[in-house]
């Protein structure tokens, strides 16, 4: 039997956060949860939502003991990162991670 499985990204306590872009002059907001499949879309969340905390990757950097470069590689989908450490960027941001199976019936 074959499991399909997603990833999710929650904000604790299930608010959401608002951002001011860097060229815009309208707020935007990230809908949690934020669905996931890949490194690309994960990525792609977490430089979202590290923005939307008023963070740098050298602050996220700083804070996670890692590097720029690292932050930077997962940021853009490189699927060379380590999974505890993209878990810990997750945390850091205030975030969580859960599992659904796709094939479960709802």
């Amino acid at each position: 039997m074959t499991v399909r499985l997603k990833c999710v990204i929650f904000a604790k306590n299930n608010r959401s956060v608002k951002k001011w872009g860097d060229m815009m002059t309208r707020r935007t907001e990230v809908k949690f949860p934020i669905d996931f499949f890949g490194m690309e879309e994960l990525g792609k969340a977490i430089k979202q939502v590290r923005r939307q905390r008023g963070l740098t990757q050298k602050e996220l950097a700083m804070r996670t003991n890692t590097s720029e470069k690292f932050i930077s590689n997962v940021e853009n989908g490189k699927d060379t990162a380590q999974l505890g450490k993209v878990l810990l960027l997750v945390r850091v941001l205030d975030m969580g991670t859960r599992l659904i199976d796709l094939s479960a019936k709802e």
